[in-house]
């Protein structure tokens, strides 16, 4: 096989067909991606499911750790890091069950979560997509678990502070969500990669992920050309995980803000045209400008920590991106050929 090493690669029943194909992109995440096995095979529940984990390049035994630990599991290793979206497409390429489940490596299945969810997905035959409650490690609720379209107003909101000053409001909390604790079934825009299930046929006739989107918004992408097909997004709070966000995200990117600032810039030019993403460019470095001397008033005076910093000199150096990219016309950084 010229593009991956594939280890394990069929299941004890082979003829079966599995309600469900697991995809778990890993990198350098080695004993969360051990918890997240030992969870899911503790608390599937009732259901036929296969897993796939692709590997990008771990330099910390993580390949070792599946092998000797997890013969069950298909495992996957391309030569090269392909990101995200490339390395669920990758997964598909080996994939069986009729729906297909994203699940990030930084997760713990909790109770029946895989059954819950493949059952939900199974009474709503009008989702192409649906997704379940992620919680963080305390057991309180993760948001970002769905959300809804990014977009013009929701940056407006953001760039002003407005999001943040009515963040109860359905008006200026359209992206975040706030106002909604996730406790009710509910068709939503986006649903986050790390616990996101789509039909066979959808993901087949959609294409999958955009190879062109490395880390960032291609989830985003992907969900709204889902519905463009006529798909409906679902969200049920019955299926449960705990998510650690953005392991392998905090070790691949020293400055998060600006590489999920340049994602989404990709993905509006790509569904709304240039204008519409140099608008955006200028409201996200708005979104800078207007914290950045807040947050270095706050530390010259002694209100905040270290991480505040960071934080500052982060949203700092993203400003300074932006404008870099005005003055470039975004050639540098938008060659997707």
């Amino acid at each position: 096989m010229s593009e991956t090493n594939l280890i394990n690669p069929a299941p004890a029943r082979a003829s079966e067909v599995p309600d469900v194909s697991i995809l778990i992109v890993s990198w350098n995440v080695k004993e969360l991606l051990r918890d997240c096995l030992r969870t899911l095979k503790q608390n599937a529940g009732d259901v036929r499911y296969e897993t796939i984990v692709v590997d990008n390049q771990s330099h910390d035994g993580s390949p070792e750790m599946i092998r000797s630990e997890f013969p069950w599991v298909k495992f996957l290793e391309p030569h090269a890091n392909l990101g995200f979206g490339r390395g669920n497409n990758l997964a598909f390429e080996h994939a069986r069950g009729r729906w297909t489940l994203l699940l990030n490596p930084d997760t713990v299945v909790l109770d029946r979560a895989i059954e819950k969810l493949v059952k939900f997905a199974d009474d709503n035959p009008l989702a192409g997509a649906v997704g379940g409650k992620t919680l963080k490690a305390d057991l309180s609720l993760e948001r970002s678990c769905v959300w809804g379209s990014p977009g013009m107003w929701p940056m407006i909101c953001k760039s002003v502070g407005l999001q943040i000053i009515f963040k109860n409001s359905r008006l200026f909390n359209r992206e975040a969500m706030d106002w909604w604790p996730r406790d009710t079934v509910r068709e939503v825009d986006v649903i986050t990669g790390c616990f996101l299930m789509i039909r066979r046929e959808v993901y087949e006739k959609s294409g999958g992920f955009d190879p062109r989107f490395f880390m960032y918004a291609e989830e985003v992408d992907l969900c709204w050309r889902i519905k463009k097909m006529g798909w409906k997004l679902m969200f049920t709070p019955e299926a449960q995980i705990i998510h650690l966000v953005g392991a392998s995200a905090a070790k691949a990117k020293p400055n998060r803000l600006y590489h999920l600032h340049l994602a989404l810039l990709k993905l509006y030019r790509k569904h709304y045209g240039e204008t519409y993403m140099k608008v955006a460019n200028f409201l996200m470095w708005m979104f800078c400008a207007t914290r950045v001397p807040l947050m270095y008033a706050a530390i010259d005076l002694g209100l905040v920590n270290g991480e505040v910093t960071a934080k500052a000199d982060a949203y700092h150096q993203t400003m300074k991106k932006h404008v870099k990219l005005y003055r470039r016309q975004f050639q540098a950084d938008f060659d997707w050929a």
